[in-house]
């Protein structure tokens, strides 16, 4: 059996928690309502139990940052105690449908008043109970509300007022990153801009006003060391990816500026945006878990190419001193020429460009280098900004 002081300790901390939860449950509808209302989504359904404790549950976490004693079991326990509502046996008050997602909100909290009130009437009777969140697997027990080092602040101090602001920050973060994958995803950039020699400086200073201007993109980029055998310039090549809608790049439908503006804490290039935003670019883009989602070194993506070997750099010199002794755009010109005139040489062209070029202009291709041969139909209007065959400093 658990002695007085335990009993009266137990009562203190279910009786602080009663007050902190209640003072929680006082913010939170203005949070549900700014989350969905900035996502565009609907919040006229239920999400149900597993949704509404597991986030709850993340949120109160938060405040075992604060040092008061027994900060750690607080948040442990205040966190598996709703967590535990998403159990194979939750409390009736929790089961069947609700109307939407602030009544199912409002009942975990109600139900959670209970059932510290009952813990707070009689703690002998509760000592041993034990609360499990299925989805951690973390357990609490009420006996650990009676240890003298563990004192949950009351609502007179400023501790109390603190932990609130915490826990419902953390709560609109935790919200946002599980509703925003429902309409919201990461296009990636399937191109990119190669510019010619660019460093990670000139990527930055272009990178503040291009964000500043489009408001829903995250730059990632690389350098070229001169990787490509036909043309050896260093620079960066730099992909433009934003936050959209859908799966098509060029159709994604991009994030409003509002939207950004109230969902990002700066322009990924170390300004400050907006000091109350819900998450850095970085954390949306690379560590949300959203479609399409970059990786965590998004800042140094880059596409594979196969390295040229021995055979390439000799064929790669064959084309450099044609290009040097004709300019590119006039041997194009008399292959498409060709292809106006003759339809079997149009459709060797279109179907084995590697093939039929090279036989044409009696070289060969680097093995690494890919070769595409795009027809215009009518209406189209293809506009190629050469890379190979380029004039350069030392020519």
């Amino acid at each position: 059996m658990p002695s007085n002081e335990q009993i009266g300790q137990v009562k203190l901390n279910a009786n602080n928690q009663m007050d902190f939860i209640n003072h929680v449950h006082d913010y939170l509808q203005d949070v549900i309502n700014e989350v969905y209302d900035k996502l565009s989504e609907d919040p006229s359904y239920d999400p149900g139990q597993k949704f509404v404790t597991n986030l709850l549950d993340s949120a109160l976490w938060s405040i075992g940052s604060f040092s008061f004693p027994g900060a750690g079991v607080i948040s442990s326990f205040l966190g598996t105690f709703f967590g535990s509502y998403a159990g194979p046996n939750p409390p009736p008050s929790l089961s069947g449908t609700f109307g939407d997602v602030w009544a199912r909100f409002d009942a975990t909290f109600l139900q959670a008043n209970d059932d510290l009130s009952a813990i707070y009437g009689d703690p002998a009777k509760y000592w041993t109970t034990s609360y499990t969140n299925p989805v951690t697997g973390n357990s609490m027990q009420v006996s650990q509300l009676g240890d003298p080092n563990v004192t949950m602040p009351d609502k007179d101090s400023t501790t109390f007022s603190s932990m609130t602001d915490k826990v419902v920050d953390a709560y609109r973060v935790a919200l946002t990153q599980q509703t925003i994958g429902v309409k919201w995803h990461v296009l990636q950039d399937p191109k990119g801009i190669f510019m010619a020699k660019w460093t990670d400086a000139d990527v930055a200073n272009y990178g503040h006003g291009f964000i500043k201007q489009n408001k829903s993109f995250y730059l990632t980029w690389h350098a070229d060391e001169g990787g490509s055998i036909l043309c050896p310039e260093k620079g960066q090549m730099l992909l433009e990816n934003y936050l959209g809608t859908g799966s098509d790049y060029y159709f994604g439908g991009n994030a409003p500026d509002d939207l950004c503006n109230w969902l990002f804490q700066d322009d990924q290039f170390g300004t400050v945006t907006n000091s109350k935003g819900i998450a850095t670019r970085k954390d949306v883009f690379c560590n949300w878990g959203l479609s399409g989602s970059l990786s965590s070194a998004a800042s140094l993506t880059k596409r594979e190419m196969s390295a040229p070997g021995p055979q390439d750099w000799e064929r790669a010199k064959a084309w450099r001193k044609l290009f040097a002794k004709t300019p590119r755009h006039i041997l194009e010109h008399q292959i498409a020429e060709k292809a106006w005139a003759d339809p079997e040489f149009m459709m060797a062209l279109v179907r084995n460009p590697r093939k039929t070029i090279a036989a044409e202009l009696g070289v060969e291709f680097p093995d690494c280098v890919t070769i595409e041969v795009i027809q215009e139909m009518d209406g189209d209007y293809k506009f190629v900004i050469p890379m190979a065959g380029r004039p350069h400093p030392a020519e």
